[in-house]
C-alpha cells in the first residue's frame, strides 16, 4: 500500500486516494487505487442548559442551512420556539448523509407578580405593603427584607422580589398618611330651661356626623340628653360625646296681697333650698312686710 502497509485490506480516516499493488506467487502484480472522501459532521449547538424568567417562550437554531433536521417535538424547520419547560433534542442529518445530535434543558420559570397598590391611610393606623410571592427574597428601598412592610411616613416604596427560580422583578407603592385630629364637643354641662347650648368641635372641611342625624359642623341643642359626634376625612376619624341636661327654672310662688297696716304680709319665695335675693336685701326664703 501506498501507507506501506502490507495487510490484505486497511482502514483509513482522512480523504484521499490509496493504491495497493498486489504480487502474487508468480510475481505477477496489479494495481488498484481507492479514493476515499470523508465528509464533515453537521456542528449542532443548542447551547447550554438555561433557565428563562417570564416572556413567552425560547427559540433554539439548530444551524446548518442546507441539512435536514428532526426535532423530538417532530418539528422539521431548523428553529423552534418552545413555550414549556422541558428537554429539546435535535438530529441534524447533511446532504452527504452525515448526521448529528444536540439536546439542551430549559426552564420557562415566571416573574413575580405585582400586589402592590398606592395607599392613603391614617397615620395613627399605617397600612401594611405586602409584597406577596411567599418563599421569594425581598429587598425594600427602606433596607427592610421582610415579604411586608409597615410604612410610618409618606412616600414611594420600592421592593425588588426575586423567586426561588432566581427571577426578578421590582414593584413600587406610593403611601400617604393622613395626620389624625380629635373631636372635642367639651365637659358635661348643666344650663337653665330655655337658654341653647352651640356644640362646635371645631373641624373645619372635615364630615361630621351627630348623634342626633345631622350632618353640618355645628348643632345646637335646647334639650337634655347625650349627644355625641363622629368626624371622619376618609382615612382618619374621632368621635367625642357630650352630656348636656337643662335644669327647670325656679316656680313663681308669690301672689299680690293686701292686708290692714297693723297686720303685716309673709311672703314665701318658695323653691325650697334655693338661694335668695329680696328687694330689702333679705336672702331668706320668707319675709314679712
Amino acid at each position: 500500500w501506498t501507507t506501506n502497509e502490507t495487510s490484505q485490506s486497511i482502514s483509513v480516516s482522512q480523504s484521499g486516494s490509496y493504491t495497493a499493488t498486489i504480487t502474487n506467487t508468480d510475481h505477477c502484480q496489479a494495481i488498484k487505487t481507492f479514493n476515499a472522501v470523508f465528509n464533515p459532521l453537521p456542528v449542532v449547538n443548542l447551547g447550554p442548559d438555561l433557565a428563562v424568567c417570564g416572556g413567552s417562550g425560547h427559540t433554539f437554531d439548530a444551524g446548518n442551512a442546507g441539512s435536514s433536521v428532526l426535532w423530538n417535538t417532530g418539528a422539521t424547520s431548523h428553529q423552534l420556539t418552545v413555550a414549556g419547560t422541558g428537554t429539546y433534542s435535535v438530529l441534524v442529518t447533511s446532504p452527504q448523509g452525515c448526521s448529528a445530535s444536540d439536546t439542551v434543558h430549559i426552564s420557562l420559570n415566571p416573574l413575580p407578580t405585582d400586589p402592590l397598590q398606592d395607599v392613603t391611610a391614617c397615620s395613627d393606623s399605617p397600612p401594611t405593603l405586602n409584597a406577596g410571592n411567599p418563599g421569594s427574597s425581598y429587598s425594600w428601598s427602606n433596607s427592610a427584607t421582610t415579604q411586608s412592610i409597615t410604612p410610618t411616613s409618606s412616600g414611594t416604596y420600592t421592593v425588588t422580589v426575586t423567586t426561588p427560580n432566581h427571577c426578578s422583578a421590582t414593584f413600587d407603592a406610593q403611601v400617604t398618611l393622613s395626620p389624625p385630629f380629635t373631636v372635642n364637643l367639651g365637659p358635661n354641662t348643666s344650663l337653665c330651661a330655655g337658654q341653647q347650648l352651640l356644640l362646635d368641635p371645631g373641624l373645619g372641611g372635615i364630615g361630621l356626623t351627630w348623634s342626633t342625624g345631622a350632618t353640618t359642623p355645628t348643632i345646637t341643642v335646647n334639650g337634655t340628653g347625650t349627644y355625641s359626634a363622629v368626624a371622619s376625612n376618609g382615612y382618619c376619624s374621632a368621635s367625642d360625646t357630650i352630656h348636656v341636661v337643662f335644669l327647670a327654672l325656679p316656680t313663681d310662688q308669690l301672689t299680690d296681697a293686701t292686708s290692714c297696716i297693723t297686720e303685716p304680709v309673709a311672703l314665701d319665695a318658695g323653691n325650697a333650698g334655693a338661694q335668695y335675693a329680696w328687694s330689702n336685701g333679705a336672702n331668706s326664703q320668707s319675709i314679712t312686710v
